[in-house]
């Protein structure tokens, strides 16, 4: 019969850290690979109103920014989202609402100008209305990014110092982790 060595892969030590060494390394590559979405340079428009006719101007959107608004109304309504450039006047989104809430989603704009909101009632009747329009930009960053290198690299640290004990890199990294206190190194 052979003497039992304790550095199968099999001994709860080595699953123990094992475990801890992936949940570190899926924590870090998590953390270093999904961005952040962020929402910047909002200008925004609210109101609320009793009118015949709301015509905002809501303010000028350069090329690549998003607008959308959400608007609540007693009675019917036309809205219409323009675009004043320095190539005219186009119509960027226009639809019949009935009475009620509702939401115009994200609409991006491709040449910049400033941005006009109308909303008229049917058959010109006074009406309570609600407006929250915005414009900004979405930008994409990884603002979390930093804490994944560090994650990835106390990584690197614990798997030296718990997997390789015996090197002088593991017994370096096991000066600056304490794995033989915690008990998963003998």
């Amino acid at each position: 019969m052979q003497a039992y060595s304790g550095d199968s892969l099999s001994t709860p030590r080595r699953v123990y850290s094992v475990v801890i060494l992936l949940s570190l390394i899926l924590t870090g590559l998590t953390l270093l690979a999904l961005p952040t979405i962020s929402l910047t340079n909002a200008t925004e428009f609210s109101a609320q109103v009793t009118r015949t006719e709301l015509d905002a101007p809501i303010g000028y959107a350069p090329p690549g920014y998003v607008v959308d608004a959400q608007i609540s109304s007693q009675n019917q309504v036309t809205v219409t989202l323009r675009l004043l450039g320095a190539s005219g006047s186009a119509v960027m989104f226009s639809h019949v609402f009935p009475s009620g809430s509702f939401e115009i989603s994200a609409i991006t704009i491709v040449n910049g100008g400033n941005l006009f909101l109308t909303i008229e009632p049917q058959n010109g009747v006074y009406t309570q209305m609600t407006v929250f329009a915005r414009i900004y930009q979405s930008i994409v960053t990884y603002q979390y990014s930093w804490i994944g290198v560090l994650v990835l690299g106390a990584a690197g640290l614990f798997a030296l110092a718990t997997l390789f004990p015996e090197t002088v890199l593991g017994r370096a990294a096991g000066r600056i982790i304490p794995v033989r206190r915690i008990g998963l190194v003998r």
